[in-house]
Parts: structure tokens; sequence; C-alpha cells
């Protein structure tokens, strides 16, 4: 046997087949000429009678179903729907956490913006000078 990429690959020499030839010539039964065959069963076995299957009655003492739940079943049913319950307070809770920290980077973009708005008198203009150089691209 080769294992190759795609997969096993068996490979068949001349000895393996020789080997298990000599294996079958060893275990089949060898017939001599003077055995006879078999004969073939003439006889046709008789039918077996079969009574047509009785109409069954309805019974009165019907009992009712039992519950398809079991006791234990019922209990990890219960556990499940309560770690389900608790899960969905979880998701409200986090939902909740998800909007508040949306305001606040709300919020937080406004205060940058304000402050942009007080630094910008404070830093000043850029000069001519250093506008030209940005535009031709030799600025610092």
């Amino acid at each position: 046997m080769l294992v190759l990429a795609i997969g096993e690959k068996y490979v068949i020499t001349a000895t393996s087949v020789a080997k298990h030839i000599a294996y079958i010539e060893e275990v089949r039964p060898v017939t001599t000429g003077l055995d006879e065959p078999r004969q073939v069963a003439t006889t046709v076995a008789t039918e077996l009678e079969v009574d047509p299957p009785k109409a069954s009655r309805a019974t009165t003492d019907d009992q009712s179903r039992q519950v398809a739940t079991s006791p234990d079943e019922s209990r990890y049913v219960a556990r499940l729907e309560g770690e389900l319950e608790f899960l969905r307070g979880q998701v409200v809770v986090k939902d909740k956490q998800i909007g508040e920290l949306t305001e606040r980077a709300r919020e937080t973009n406004h205060l940058i913006a304000g402050l942009q708005k007080m630094l910008t008198p404070l830093l000043g203009a850029p000069s001519a000078d250093f506008i030209r150089d940005i535009r031709t691209g030799t600025g610092e």
C-alpha cells in the first residue's frame, strides 16, 4: 500500500497473487470423480395456513396517555427556560450599555470640535510661505 497525496494506492505484485491462489486452492474443497451432484428439491413445501387477522375490538378500559416528559426532563426544561430568561435580560443590559457608550462618543466628538474652535485663534493662521511650500511639495 502506498500513501499518496490523493489517497491510498494498493499495489498488487505477482508474488501476492500466487500466494492468494495457493491459499484458495488449499481451502477449497476438492471434489473427486466419484462424487455425485446434489439432487434438486422437486417437492413443493406445503403452504402454512395463516389465520386471517382478527378485527380488534375497541377497548373500554382506555387509560389517559402519560405525559411525554418525565420529571427529570421537566426539571431540565425549567432550568433551560430560566437560563434563556437570564440571557435575554443580559442582552437588554448590553443594548443599554451600547446606547450609553454611543452617546458618550457623540459628546466626546462635540467637545473635541469645541476645543479645536477655541485653539484655532491661539495657534494662529499659517503663513503664506508655509501654504505655498505645502502646495509645491517643498515644505517640511
